[in-house]
């Protein structure tokens, strides 16, 4: 990526500020060739940073320098909501851990932490892992989890991230999702699911718990990634701006990022070449995307057979589906009931096409998320 949304903000905002000054108020058949191969919110720990106040322009659709009007589409999965931070005294209880909320805002006194294989418990100055076990009782404990919890009292959520070991008066340690990495120029800035931006710059990079290797760079940095940021200044902006002194990089759950849009794929930062009847394309609300480029670009074979048009077979390591035209859902190779699907297989000039949901979800792959606004 180059910057490109930051960029095309720059400039719509310039733009504005220009007319301000002025006054402007079968199945597919391309395919046949055969590759070879219960939710109650938790309260937020703090409140989010305010946008600064701005001046709307509206420009009249006749005007020869209005932007054209792009096509409205949702992909579910670039509006999860973000983890919550919840934070005060534990007590350890098996496989779970009270925190008792010490924040006045609380809406509840007590929350029960249910701990899962993949959640991490770390010491807050350094990231070193620790265990349930190392917990003492009664310390105090930044825990960042699921955003839906239990009816229960005390209500149940998942923990994420627990960040313990804290010492007194110490700047804890911030963690959230990576959305967006933009580079240019030489600078890295890190979009992150808190609406936070990180300015690289001299960070120190470390190798969270999942990594193989010792040494981290910031082509590790990916999204889906998650980053536990040591950072003393959060500028004020929209989005806000931290510059971190150091970061550690938690490895991303997904096999691979794409970046989606109308007449547009990439997969893992690198574009797929598309034909005119391959491009992307919204159908109501839902971004479609083809079948054969999306799954190729991920390495996996797509087999289609002119004895059974309606259907299309993909294969690769660790996916196995086989999708029917007009069926909402995709069978696995798990013999069982198979995957729900938000729509259905669907085919245009040829070629078939899938929403883009379905497929992320399909292949485990994340998709790069939206610039706020």
């Amino acid at each position: 990526m180059k910057g490109k949304k930051i960029f095309s903000a720059v400039l719509s905002l310039s733009l504005a500020a220009v007319l301000c000054l002025s006054g402007c108020t079968s199945a597919a058949a391309d395919d046949s060739s055969v590759s070879s191969g219960v939710a109650l919110s938790v309260p937020p720990a703090e409140e989010a940073v305010s946008a600064p106040a701005q001046t709307t322009v509206d420009i009249p659709t006749s005007d020869p320098l209005a932007p054209p009007e792009e096509p409205v589409y949702t992909i579910a999965q670039q509006h999860q909501p973000d983890l919550v931070r919840v934070q005060g005294t534990v007590s350890v209880e098996e496989d779970r851990i009270l925190v008792t909320n010490s924040n006045e805002w609380a809406q509840y006194p007590e929350i029960v932490l249910g701990l899962e294989k993949d959640t991490l418990i770390l010491n807050a100055v350094d990231g070193s892992t620790m265990a349930a076990e190392d917990l003492r009782e009664g310390e105090y404990v930044y825990a960042y989890v699921g955003p839906e919890m239990t009816e229960s009292l005390p209500p149940i959520t998942t923990a994420a991230v627990i960040l313990a070991a804290i010492p007194a008066d110490y700047a804890v340690p911030a963690y959230s999702i990576v959305e967006q990495v933009n580079v240019w120029e030489g600078h890295t800035s890190i979009l992150m699911s808190d609406d936070v931006t990180y300015s690289m710059g001299d960070a120190e990079l470390l190798a969270g718990p999942g990594f193989t290797c010792g040494t981290i760079t910031l082509a590790d940095i990916i999204p889906g990634c998650g980053l536990l940021a040591w950072y003393d200044m959060l500028a004020e902006s929209f989005p806000a701006q931290a510059w971190p002194v150091k970061v550690m990089v938690i490895p991303s759950p997904y096999d691979a990022w794409a970046e989606l849009e109308p007449g547009r794929l990439a997969v893992n930062g690198t574009e797929v070449e598309l034909m005119a009847a391959e491009q992307p394309y919204v159908e109501g609300e839902t971004l479609m995307v083809p079948v054969r480029a999306f799954a190729e670009a991920l390495g996996c074979e797509v087999v289609w057979n002119a004895d059974q048009p309606e259907r299309i077979s993909v294969q690769g390591e660790g996916t196995e589906y086989l999708l029917t035209l007009g069926s909402d859902r995709a069978a696995t190779g798990d013999g069982g009931d198979g995957t729900p699907l938000t729509g259905t297989l669907t085919t245009r000039n040829g070629v078939s096409f899938l929403p883009a949901d379905d497929l992320l979800n399909l292949h485990n792959v994340r998709a790069e998320g939206l610039w706020p606004v």
